[in-house]
């Protein structure tokens, strides 16, 4: 289970890198037309920020993806160490039970049968 979401932990952080990177690359576009005269704005540059918009929004939703994989993960693993617990404290309670009946004179789990008649 630690492994699990170590993996997404890591996926999550490469999504939220290129993520970071293709706004980067919009950005450096948009400063490039910002910089170019309207004249020379052509449909290269148009359709290079397009596909630059539609890789942010893949990325954008693989990171949404990829948090709810890591949430869903996180929340398994505490239901089990939950459980975990509730064994481990059983268990205890148990060998308990079983000292205090060996003390007092109790061998086994159950009471000593009663004599026939």
């Amino acid at each position: 289970m630690e492994k699990q979401i170590d993996s997404i932990k890591k996926e999550l952080n490469a999504v939220r890198h290129q993520s970071a990177e293709l706004h980067e690359k919009m950005l450096d576009e948009l400063r490039t037309c910002a910089t170019a005269s309207m004249s020379n704005f052509d449909s290269g540059t148009f359709n290079r920020l397009l596909h630059l918009q539609i890789d942010v929004a893949t990325i954008e939703v693989r990171l949404d993806h990829t948090s709810r994989r890591l949430w869903k993960a996180q929340h398994r693993r505490a239901e089990v160490r939950e459980r975990l617990l509730m064994h481990l404290a059983g268990t205890h309670a148990m060998l308990e039970y079983e000292k205090r009946d060996k003390a007092k004179g109790f061998f086994g789990s159950t009471p000593p049968e009663s004599p026939v008649e």
